[in-house]
């Protein structure tokens, strides 16, 4: 957790005051609060002060659910997670069961809760079916699964077997996105991509060739720097389109380039100036 701390924060509380200053923080201290613990997505706090991070805030709620998670593995002799463990497999039908009540009964459930909308300012349907992270916790425990499964793919049949099923699935996803049907809408929406990135992951694990792209000095690099390019861009992007007004070919090129190399050159100075030298005194200071 103090390296996951010493990742995220320097850089995010930077921009927080940066983006909207200190008042912003202390007009409505509980909402300030929630942004500076990294849990306003928590409690649908997201779009008061700095809306980008509201991924980085539910990244951050799942640290804790993994602690729980992690926590039962001393208390039984099969590891987790894996899809043989029926402890892990009732978490996950639980999970499951939830997530198809909260998703069944969304309007409902947003009628009840409405006295909620006092101390936020996002739609609770759609805090429910997207922002918030309890209705991901399925999720992130077959993400759980697949995890387990890629570390021991290279020699584990069973692994190869439960990446095989997942890419099988995965296609029907992709399958049910392209034809637009109704059928688990928020599910397909998540995971239509999925195919994709199981078969880069699957390249990268068995060391293919094709891989080796992966471990060129520039995509090296744009991966060290990848947390600030997700928090700067939505600061970039939304400069660049006031100052570079029009919507002809040539001022919609200009902004799309001017969005890229701006925010690199500054993800880069942040990671420089900030992010590493920041990273390097919390790590020895928790020592």
């Amino acid at each position: 957790m103090i390296k996951r701390v010493a990742r995220l924060f320097p850089l995010y509380l930077v921009l927080l005051v940066s983006y909207n200053g200190i008042s912003s923080l202390l007009d409505k201290p509980l909402v300030g609060i929630t942004h500076l613990t990294l849990t306003q997505s928590w409690v649908n706090n997201m779009q008061y002060i700095f809306a980008p991070a509201w991924s980085i805030s539910t990244e951050f709620f799942f640290y804790f659910v993994f602690f729980l998670i992690n926590a039962t593995e001393k208390k039984h002799a099969r590891s987790i997670p894996t899809y043989t463990n029926t402890y892990f497999l009732i978490l996950l039908f639980l999970g499951l069961a939830f997530h198809l009540l909260i998703f069944r009964n969304l309007d409902h459930l947003a009628d009840n809760l409405s006295f909620l909308k006092r101390s936020s300012n996002e739609n609770l349907q759609a805090y429910l079916s997207y922002y918030a992270p309890y209705t991901r916790v399925v999720e992130f425990l077959i993400g759980m699964v697949v995890g387990r499964s890629l570390i021991n793919f290279p020699t584990n049949l069973p692994s190869k077997m439960s990446i095989t099923v997942a890419l099988a699935l995965s296609m029907v996803f992709v399958v049910l996105y392209v034809l637009k049907t109704g059928f688990g809408v928020y599910v397909v929406q998540n995971f239509a991509l999925a195919p994709l990135w199981a078969i880069l992951i699957w390249a990268v694990a068995t060391h293919k060739q094709s891989a080796k792209l992966f471990e060129t000095w520039g995509l090296q690099k744009t991966g060290e720097i990848s947390y600030g390019i997700y928090l700067l861009q939505f600061m970039v992007m939304t400069t660049l389109v006031i100052l570079i007004p029009g919507h002809n070919t040539i001022s919609k090129v200009s902004k799309v380039f001017g969005i890229i190399v701006l925010t690199y050159c500054l993800a880069y100075g942040s990671s420089v100036l900030i992010e590493k030298p920041a990273r390097t005194y919390l790590r020895k200071l928790a020592k």
